[in-house]
C-alpha cells in the first residue's frame, strides 16, 4: 500500500516465494488517467520503498510493485508477481488566494454625547486549490492570536472557498506609531496541510 505524508510517499507491500527464493522488486507508477506504467525504483530487496513526493506534480495516482525471484534464475526461467495500489493524491501545492479585501468600519453603541465608538474590520477573500479541498483557514489581527475563519457556506470541504467576515479590533497592548493602522493576515490550508497566508493594511 501508499502512504504519504507531507514531504514522502511510502509504499509497504507483503510478498513471499512458495519454494522460498530470493525475491527483488520494482517500484512503478502512473497517474489515474494514465495507460502507461513508469519505473520509480528497481532492484530493491526491501518490502519498503520511499521517494519525495515532489517528484510528483501534483494529481491523483497509483503504484504497483513487481516482485521477481530472478536473483537466483535464469531470465527464461524467472517468474514475477505484481499488485497495485488504491488511488493515492500528490499535493505539494498551497491554496491560490484572491486578493484579501479589507476596510475599517466605526459603530456608535450609544446615541448623544457619551456616545462610544468601537472599530471593527470587515474582510473578503476566495481561495481556490486545483488538487484537493480547502480544509480550513484562520486569521490574525495586529500580530495577535490566531482565530479559526468560517467560510461562507459554514463547512470547508471544496476546491474553492470564499470568506465574508468582520472582527472587532483589539486595543493596543503597546505604544504604536500610528494608532490607525492595523494589519490583518489570513492563512489558508488546504487537506494536505499546505498553507497560504495573505495580509492587508487598514488604515
Amino acid at each position: 500500500m501508499a502512504q504519504k505524508d507531507k514531504t514522502a510517499v511510502t509504499v509497504r507491500w507483503m510478498a513471499h516465494d512458495d519454494n522460498g527464493d530470493e525475491l527483488m522488486f520494482a517500484v512503478w507508477y502512473r497517474g489515474v488517467s494514465e495507460a502507461n506504467w513508469r519505473l520509480l525504483k528497481d532492484k530493491i530487496s526491501e518490502r519498503v520503498y520511499s521517494f519525495d513526493s515532489a517528484l510528483l506534480p501534483d494529481g491523483s495516482y497509483e503504484v504497483k510493485v513487481v516482485a521477481s525471484d530472478a536473483p537466483v534464475h535464469t531470465d527464461a526461467e524467472a517468474l514475477t508477481g505484481e499488485r497495485a495500489s488504491e488511488v493515492f493524491v500528490v499535493d505539494t501545492t498551497p491554496p491560490v488566494p484572491g486578493v484579501l479585501t479589507a476596510t475599517k468600519q466605526t459603530l456608535f453603541e450609544q446615541s448623544g454625547p457619551n456616545k462610544a465608538a468601537s472599530t471593527f474590520i470587515h474582510a473578503t477573500l476566495e481561495v481556490r486549490d486545483a488538487t484537493s479541498p480547502i480544509a480550513h483557514a484562520e486569521y490574525s489581527i495586529d500580530a495577535g492570536p490566531w482565530q479559526y475563519l468560517e467560510p461562507v457556506g459554514k463547512v470547508s470541504d471544496s476546491l474553492a472557498e470564499r470568506y465574508d467576515f468582520t472582527v472587532a479590533v483589539p486595543a493596543a497592548t503597546a505604544p504604536v506609531n500610528d494608532a490607525k493602522e492595523h494589519v490583518l493576515a489570513v492563512r489558508v490550508y488546504d487537506r494536505y496541510e499546505n498553507v497560504v497566508a495573505v495580509k492587508a493594511v487598514v488604515r
